[in-house]
């Protein structure tokens, strides 16, 4: 199946999210993403995948981006690539 235009709707949705999380708004990032989401981690000692809810994923978002504003002011890098 082809669906007509879908590169210009992808491209608008990463434009959408890019802004989001460059402006670290935790709702509008959180908006980009169903009611639950698969968050996946590797400990070193296996993968682990869990689904959290939406207020859990805001809670989250908002972790990433008060750590990434401390290491900031402290003169780290921001990981940005």
């Amino acid at each position: 199946m082809v669906v007509e235009g879908i590169g210009s709707v992808v491209e608008a949705f990463f434009a959408s999210y890019r802004a989001a999380f460059e402006s670290s708004d935790v709702e509008a990032v959180a908006e980009h993403f169903g009611n639950t989401v698969p968050v996946a981690s590797d400990t070193g000692s296996g993968l682990r995948v869990e689904l959290v809810t939406r207020a859990k994923w805001r809670a989250i978002i908002g972790n990433c981006f008060r750590y990434t504003a401390r290491s900031t002011l402290a003169g780290q890098s921001s990981g940005r690539f």
